[in-house]
């Protein structure tokens, strides 16, 4: 084997462990979830309107430090949006905000100490 082949097949094995360095995902609240600026995201949709969770490392992350948007696309082209309110714990609801199935959702986060935005982009179930 050549150095640049053993320096490869060592990048590949060492892949799966860098991913989870960060910590695992896991959806609590039976949502959608993503990674998002070493944010986890959990999306949850219901008919009473659109719930975040923020998980940083797998612990909850406070929502007061938050607000933002949800924008949810239906398939008809038609667009809707609500602002995030904070709750208590790592929750922010846009509240009466659906989102039907096969909807694209934006979601609009805005840190309130740096103004920094991100986005998640989840299909809704």
């Amino acid at each position: 084997m050549t150095k640049k082949t053993l320096i490869l097949a060592a990048m590949i094995a060492a892949a799966p462990s860098a991913l989870q360095a960060h910590g695992a995902l896991n959806a609590r609240h039976g949502g959608q979830i993503q990674e998002v600026s070493e944010t986890g995201v959990e999306l949850v949709t219901g008919a009473t309107g659109v719930d975040i969770y923020l998980t940083d490392d797998d612990m909850p992350l406070a929502a007061s430090g938050y607000g933002g948007k949800v924008t949810v696309t239906a398939a008809n082209g038609a667009r809707t949006e609500a602002p995030l309110v904070a709750r208590e714990g790592n929750h922010l609801t846009a509240a009466g905000l659906v989102a039907p199935a096969g909807s694209k959702v934006l979601v609009t986060l805005s840190d309130n100490a740096t103004g920094m935005r991100t986005f998640g982009t989840f299909e809704a179930k």
